[in-house]
């Protein structure tokens, strides 16, 4: 491809970026593609068969640059540098793909529709006539194959990266992305993708929630079990370590799960389901 990065990242751009304190050397190459301009940023130096942190990030001009409260991009992109930066190396893959590929002024009809219709942004651009989401990544992904990498740790929630990556024949460990919504705009951006795109975007954010589950998995473990004292201590035990998980995971459990994970909540879960 044009712009090969293998050739242009060389020591003549490196130089030292201060962001929260911390300083790394950063080195740039531009990279472009059919799907559009970008660069590639590599943070110190990461080892290349190793867990370097990546993060392919699509340009967006209300998360970024105007802090909308209603999108989740630059939150992403703050906490992507911010654990590139913990981790001392890492690569931004910054793509101008703004808009989810369709440019910002299809973007703004998007957000007119969605406002005047109560439907997702997703929804928006179907029936204004656009692809729900027109991006692709291959240029990415050929530029982190030609800087050498057969591994790499992908910070997102889209599965479509997760595929691309794979697909270009680069292994992939996923850490997803724990972004709560500023609004309710926002919130409901999170839930569309999720139900729309198959994001990995948790269900349950706040605290009131997670403390919903436990006393409802709790109270599920108890009237199952109905073995004395003991077994209600362990049925509260599982239960406390399902939320747990649920908290640090990135995405909703299904309910059957998490209730097969509590002693005696199956066999309820089963009658229940069968009596549907």
């Amino acid at each position: 491809m044009d712009g090969h990065p293998a050739s242009l990242l060389s020591d003549d751009t490196r130089h030292e970026l201060s962001r929260n304190g911390a300083t790394l050397s950063l080195r740039v190459a531009e990279i472009s593609g059919e799907a559009g301009p970008g660069h590639i940023l590599v943070f110190g130096d990461p080892e290349l068969d190793g867990d370097c942190l990546v993060r392919i990030h699509s340009r967006c001009l209300y998360g970024e640059m105007l802090r909308s409260d209603d999108c989740d991009c630059g939150p992403e992109l703050d906490l992507s540098l911010d654990l590139i930066s913990e981790a001392g190396a890492g690569v931004l893959i910054y793509l101008e793909q703004e808009g989810r590929g369709l440019g910002l002024s299809a973007k703004a009809r998007g957000y007119r529709y969605c406002q005047q219709h109560g439907v997702d942004t997703f929804t928006a651009y179907e029936e204004l006539g656009y692809p729900a989401d027109a991006r692709t990544y291959d240029h990415a992904v050929d530029s982190l194959r030609a800087l050498g990498f057969s591994k790499v740790r992908l910070l997102t929630n889209n599965p479509q990266k997760v595929a691309a990556v794979r697909d270009g024949g680069i292994a992939v460990a996923v850490e997803y992305l724990h972004i709560p919504g500023l609004s309710r705009n926002a919130r409901n951006y999170l839930q569309a993708k999720r139900l729309r795109r198959r994001h990995m975007i948790p269900r349950l954010r706040s605290a009131v929630d997670i403390v919903s589950l436990v006393a409802m998995i709790v109270t599920v473990a108890l009237t199952a079990t109905g073995h004395g004292p003991a077994s209600m201590a362990a049925a509260a035990v599982a239960a406390a370590a399902t939320v747990m998980r649920l908290r640090d995971s990135t995405h909703a459990l299904p309910m059957r799960e998490i209730l097969a994970g509590i002693p005696g909540a199956a066999p309820l879960a089963r009658r229940r389901a069968a009596t549907r």
